[in-house]
């Protein structure tokens, strides 16, 4: 009886090491990959030309840490350098300018998750005018598909911007709508986001007083829950007071699934 009491025994323990050593190997590893990521990460940097036009336009960037700030910086030149930037419609090309907007906006959307970088998006066409024509042969104001390819619209990306107005920026929506599609693609970035938030998300926009989505979110975000979480992200970050105080519930939800608190000028990863 003693002899099996002691087998027993000695099972138990070498189970839980193996599961200590299991875990120990997992953590050892998640953390040389995340300094490898890092080490990474840190031989982008933006030109002095291309910091300026950040500083200028991009009120986020200007808001956050100065620790922050550098790796901001990082990803943005990373977002810059690995994409391959392409022009329809007429224009001539993709300028510094529109490059690091639509850079930041990826990185403002993302800055949540050191490990996300929109990476399946390898391709991005940038057009003058609402003119994009999808394969249902109906114009769009943006487009993200399974091939890679994000297509945007920089009359539509810049709309509400008024001559890059710092506070406004419909490009968060569009990068909100990539970010969704991103999170659905099997790959190293996939099933970020978490389920459980993006259900209660979908609760929240049942339950929405109508009232509040004409005053402030517009009927279109009642389509789905992905354009209700684009337009969620826009006013997360440009009104979040006023967010939260229409609806406590939703504010905290959005600071669940970003992983950052506007009000809090911190990040929660």
């Amino acid at each position: 009886m003693e002899v099996l009491l002691g087998v027993f025994v000695a099972c138990i323990i070498a189970v839980a090491l193996l599961k200590t050593m299991e875990y120990s190997i997992d953590y050892v590893g998640n953390n040389l990959i995340s300094l490898y990521q890092k080490l990474l990460l840190s031989f982008y940097k933006l030109s002095p030309y291309e910091l300026s036009i950040l500083t200028k336009y991009f009120e986020f960037y200007n808001s956050i840490s100065h620790a922050d700030k550098s790796t901001f910086e990082q990803k943005v030149a990373r977002f810059i350098r690995v994409k391959s930037f392409v022009v329809r419609g007429g224009l001539l090309e993709v300028s510094d300018e529109q490059k690091i907007l639509i850079a930041a906006c990826g990185v403002q959307i993302t800055f949540g998750f050191p490990d996300v970088f929109l990476r399946h998006y390898r391709t991005i066409i940038l057009y003058p005018e609402v003119c994009l024509l999808t394969i249902i042969g109906k114009p769009q104001q943006s487009e993200f598909n399974f091939h890679g390819v994000m297509i945007l619209s920089w009359t539509n990306f810049i709309r509400d911007y008024d001559g890059f107005n710092k506070r406004k920026n419909l490009g968060l929506h569009e990068m909100a709508l990539a970010l969704i599609c991103e999170n659905k693609i099997a790959n190293e970035e996939f099933d970020y986001l978490s389920i459980q938030s993006l259900h209660r998300l979908s609760m929240l926009m049942k339950d929405f007083n109508t009232n509040l989505i004409h005053q402030l979110f517009g009927i279109y975000a009642l389509k789905n829950v992905h354009e209700f979480f684009a337009v969620s992200v826009k006013i997360f970050f440009e009104r979040p007071e006023i967010l939260r105080t229409i609806s406590v519930h939703l504010y905290r939800e959005m600071v669940t699934i970003l992983r950052q608190d506007p009000l809090g000028n911190s990040l929660k990863y």
